[in-house]
């Protein structure tokens, strides 16, 4: 039984370091992918590399569980055990090369990885002989911190702390890469980035939210919406402006968040409004002056009169 364990180890060795090293691009293959980023690295962060060791060990225990449930009576609770190790292994071979040596370059990194797959095995396959944590309430145990860690994995796929473990040391974030890209006033008809877009390219299925920095009368959504819906089949799920200027839009009665709903089907929300900003700045000294006193606010409160939403 040690034989067969001893090569069941191996193969589970080689299976978490080849399937580990294919899911750090799984998530760049499917296009980003939500779906592949559950179970994929989305990122260069410590945390995604150690998910890039927990996903197919995981895969590969369940296998094993069907082999040797009945063989070894400290099964979860071994396995437990071992992951946890070369999970930890992980950042404390990371941090205290970097810390010594500065930024790591790849081969170190992979070299951390394979030593942490090498480990868990090892400890594994002298835990499971030694018949070490044996008992119901250990294998119990060791089944819900298998099922814990699963969740944390893929809960700060989605959610990630804002601790340094999570940060991304190549862009600098934290979590799944959003891409992005601005519209052009005028297309650009050479070089690599040419056309009427800027950044990230629009593919079907994308879900995309519009961000302004004012909206006045909605005029530039004119423009805009049609251009974004005819790049790819996308769905615009919402738009985003830092002020809204509390005016009536192109039809004179309704505001021109009102009339974008309307008109295209998605909500239009604001950071903030222009009332907002008035009854703030109003009378209150802002870098050492009043910005809006009363002859502005009378101003201002005139203005809106004649062009504000009522």
């Amino acid at each position: 039984m040690k034989r067969e364990l001893r090569r069941w180890e191996l193969i589970g060795f080689a299976v978490t370091g080849l399937f580990g090293t294919l899911l750090h691009f799984v998530y760049e293959w499917t296009g980003g992918s939500r779906v592949a980023a559950a179970f994929s690295a989305v990122n260069e962060s410590t945390w995604e590399h150690m998910k890039l060791l927990f996903i197919p060990f995981l895969v590969f225990t369940v296998v094993e569980f069907i082999v040797f449930s009945e063989a070894f009576r400290n099964f979860f609770a071994v396995k437990a055990a071992s992951i946890l190790l070369g999970l930890l292994a992980i950042p404390v071979f990371f941090y205290t090369l970097s810390g010594i040596f500065g930024k790591l370059p790849d081969w170190v990194n992979i070299t951390i990885f394979f030593l942490a797959d090498a480990l868990l095995y090892f400890v594994s396959y002298r835990m499971l002989t030694d018949g070490r944590l044996r008992g119901g309430a250990m294998q119990l145990a060791g089944f819900v911190v298998l099922w814990l860690l699963l969740f944390a994995f893929v809960w700060c796929t989605y959610r990630p702390p804002h601790l340094p473990l999570f940060l991304d040391p190549v862009s600098g974030c934290y979590g799944l890469d959003v891409p992005f890209f601005f519209n052009r006033k005028e297309a650009k008809d050479h070089g690599a980035d040419k056309g009427g877009f800027l950044g990230s390219s629009l593919k079907d299925g994308d879900r995309v939210v519009m961000i302004e920095d004012v909206t006045t009368s909605g005029k530039s959504m004119e423009e805009t919406v049609p251009k974004v819906r005819g790049a790819a089949n996308v769905e615009i799920v919402g738009l985003m402006v830092s002020l809204n200027r509390m005016e009536v839009g192109q039809g004179g009665v309704k505001s021109a968040l009102d009339e974008i709903h309307e008109k295209y089907g998605f909500e239009g929300k604001a950071i903030v409004t222009m009332e907002e900003v008035v009854e703030h700045l109003y009378n209150r000294e802002c870098q050492g002056r009043i910005v809006i006193d009363d002859t502005i606010r009378k101003a201002i409160d005139a203005y809106y009169e004649q062009y504000g939403c009522k």
